[in-house]
């Protein structure tokens, strides 16, 4: 029985392994549920240091000029960090968890810790 062109690109564009293509043996399938690649681990980017300061940013609906902040955490599966704010005085100690695009797009810059420790 002879394919028809149309059932023959069907089946080509869906992964499927047709006879005449039996050089291509490691090809998923879509309809196997298998992952086509092995599943790699993500990792965070190491733009982001201990102390961060932000600049022109809005929390709860107030915008701050200045905020600190110390990164506590992160969430690799979430790709998110957890902060915990230094300064204003009246956001000191407020845990906060952010999206790690947030931290690498927004304007962040290392904290000058030199000033803080004397």
């Amino acid at each position: 029985m002879s394919k028809s062109y149309k059932s023959f690109v069907k089946e080509y564009a869906m992964g499927l392994q047709v006879p005449s293509m039996s050089y291509m043996k490691p090809m998923g399938s879509l309809l196997s549920g298998k992952p086509l690649r092995k599943k790699e681990s993500v990792k965070l980017k190491e733009v982001v240091h201990k102390y961060m300061t932000g600049h022109g940013l809005t929390l709860s609906g107030k915008k701050y000029d200045k905020i600190e902040v110390e990164v506590t955490g992160t969430n690799n599966a979430s790709k998110k960090y957890d902060l915990t704010i230094l300064s204003p005085k009246e956001l000191t100690g407020k845990k906060v968890s952010v999206s790690s695009k947030f931290m690498e797009r927004g304007a962040w810059t290392k904290t000058d810790t030199s000033k803080h420790n004397n």
